[in-house]
């Protein structure tokens, strides 16, 4: 979209994969929508959002006494710290480790676990991966603790609209490691606003935050949440071409530095 207007074009997608529906739907979401075809040119149907199971909570004292936060996505019970998830429930029993090559059956180490990711998920420290991966969750946790930063007195996580694009599909079992992915621009629920935090210049944080508007049934309006610098020219245009447009705030470059 950000293309065609730079070249005053009128745009129609051609959508061949998996998540054809996915376009379709948030593409309806501004207010010139481009038309979403088939390759053959037959139209594209606005997909459901995908329904889910419901999760298993059991382990949810365990996850808090170790330090993480529960949180449910996809059906499935995960362990977060500081937006970065270090373990999930399936099948009954929680897998400790982050990314699913790490995962390990063994909920007693989730404490070290947790001690790890919170030593270098710091502002000011060393590159690691515990410190480069989902910055944008990193970004709503940081809003979530301190809701002041944006003038809110309250924030909880809300769940994002799933996409998968590694294969998997969305109709893959919720519980297994593949499943459907969550992440990208971070979703919360604040008194009177849907706030969507995103790091970085991200050309799929305005579909993906109205699209996160549309699966909670909210009519509150959208507060997309990005970093000074971050707030790019496309951003702020693809939020003014809402149907329901978007505001964009910044906060600090030090986000990280200013978490509870």
């Amino acid at each position: 979209m950000a293309w065609a207007w730079s070249v005053s074009a009128e745009l129609t997608v051609y959508a061949g994969f998996d998540e054809a529906g996915v376009v379709a739907r948030r593409a309806a979401l501004f207010s010139s929508a481009p038309a979403v075809l088939r390759p053959d040119g037959r139209p594209v149907e606005p997909a459901p959002f995908p329904t889910w199971p419901p999760p298993d909570l059991s382990l949810v004292p365990v996850i808090e006494a170790a330090g993480a936060v529960p949180l449910v996505e996809g059906g499935v019970l995960r362990a977060e710290v500081l937006g970065l998830e270090v373990a999930r429930v399936v099948d009954g029993i929680l897998w400790v480790g982050v990314g699913r090559n790490d995962r390990r059956e063994s909920a007693g180490e989730l404490p070290s676990v947790v001690a790890l990711v919170r030593r270098h998920r710091r502002h000011g420290v060393p590159s690691h991966p515990a410190n480069l991966l989902a910055r944008s969750r990193w970004l709503r946790s940081v809003l979530v603790g301190r809701p002041s930063l944006i003038g809110m007195a309250a924030l909880a996580p809300l769940e994002p609209p799933a996409v998968s694009l590694s294969g998997s599909g969305l109709s893959g079992l919720a519980g297994s490691f593949a499943g459907p992915a969550f992440s990208g621009p971070a979703p919360a629920l604040g008194a009177g606003a849907i706030v969507v935090a995103s790091v970085g210049v991200d050309p799929d944080l305005v579909p993906a935050a109205a699209d996160a508007r549309l699966l909670h049934g909210s009519d509150l309006p959208l507060v997309l949440v990005v970093p000074e610098g971050d707030d790019h020219p496309v951003t702020r245009g693809l939020a003014a071409a809402l149907r329901r447009p978007a505001m964009v705030v910044t906060v600090p470059r030090d986000w990280a530095a200013r978490g509870p």
